[in-house]
């Protein structure tokens, strides 16, 4: 027997780095309220996967990051 699996989103080869960023953005306030969350790259050798999580990481983290300060705060 298979198992299935459901894809979100598929980004074509010449997405930016700001349209995958802005594209995964909600998910950080669910992230933030304990849901699991998985970013999956899938690409030949050196066509840039761990680069690009490089970049969009830090930008999806301070969004996570944001929420729970606001929430320790209050």
């Amino acid at each position: 027997q298979g198992t299935n699996f459901a894809v979100d989103v598929v980004f074509p080869v010449d997405a930016s780095l700001e349209a995958v960023a802005a594209t995964l953005k909600p998910l950080c306030s669910q992230i933030a309220q304990g849901f699991n969350c998985s970013i999956i790259t899938y690409g030949p050798m050196n066509s840039g996967k761990t680069f690009a999580l490089h970049a969009i990481l830090p930008l999806l983290l301070r969004d996570v990051l944001e929420p729970c300060n606001a929430k320790s705060s209050s």
